[in-house]
């Protein structure tokens, strides 16, 4: 059988309308999750990508796969990875990934026959680029004649919240063309408490606005998660 884990960075699971969020952010994932188990006890290692990546990979807590920190370390090449563990299965294993804390600067690449960094050629790849990613995975496995292992790490809904209409505004008003300086400005400020919020407090709208773009964002990733679910549908392979 094919594996296919999609991975959205920063994604809260009180946020996904299939765990009972009030807004409707998720409802390709919605409709996955009726007819899939769902576990609702699942704890990340870390708080932090890079780290809980590298258990992902491994199974291991941080302090066993040495990826803890941007300045020094990165995954042991000495620990064998779920990729690792699948190309010795027979399987063709291919990652595409949006973030640079999983990337081949930390060695998350060891077991991939083919690790696509998106953010060599921009900054803030968006979830838009990995339908077409995925399609070329599926090819290239059915052209070796290989079952395929498929890792795509996108960065929504993690900030800077730069979707697309019609999630840019699905949720918040006020800001209606885009792309819109002002408005990605305003967001990471609020954010990261800098500009004007550096010395001040937030008022209830401020904080209304950034939670209203989080969910438009993970809006647009849960659409392009669609667009995935569809092509396999497509293909024959959804189960």
């Amino acid at each position: 059988m094919n594996l296919l884990v999609i991975l959205l960075d920063s994604a809260r699971a009180d946020r996904f309308s299939c765990a009972g969020y009030h807004r409707p952010t998720t409802p390709h994932i919605d409709d996955l999750a009726k007819r899939s188990w769902r576990f609702n006890n699942a704890w990340a290692e870390a708080a932090y990508t890079l780290a809980s990546t590298a258990t992902l990979f491994s199974g291991l807590a941080p302090d066993q796969h040495n990826a803890v920190s941007n300045y020094f370390g990165g995954l042991n090449p000495r620990i064998v990875t779920l990729a690792e563990k699948m190309e010795m299965a027979g399987y063709y294993t291919a990652a595409v990934s949006a973030i640079p804390y999983c990337g081949r600067a930390f060695h998350m690449e060891q077991g991939f026959s083919a690790f696509i960094e998106l953010f060599q050629d921009t900054p803030q790849p968006p979830a838009s680029d990995f339908p077409a990613r995925l399609d070329q995975i599926i090819d290239q496995a059915a052209e070796i004649k290989k079952p395929f292992f498929a890792y795509l790490h996108m960065r929504e809904p993690h900030i800077d919240y730069s979707m697309p209409p019609p999630f840019f505004g699905a949720f918040h008003r006020g800001y209606a063309d885009y792309p819109n300086p002002e408005f990605r400005k305003k967001l990471k400020e609020i954010y990261f408490g800098q500009g004007e919020y550096a010395e001040q407090g937030y008022s209830l709208r401020d904080l209304e606005l950034l939670n209203d773009a989080y969910d438009e964002n993970l809006l647009f990733a849960d659409a392009m998660v669609g667009r995935m679910l569809q092509s396999l549908k497509d293909r024959g392979l959804q189960d």
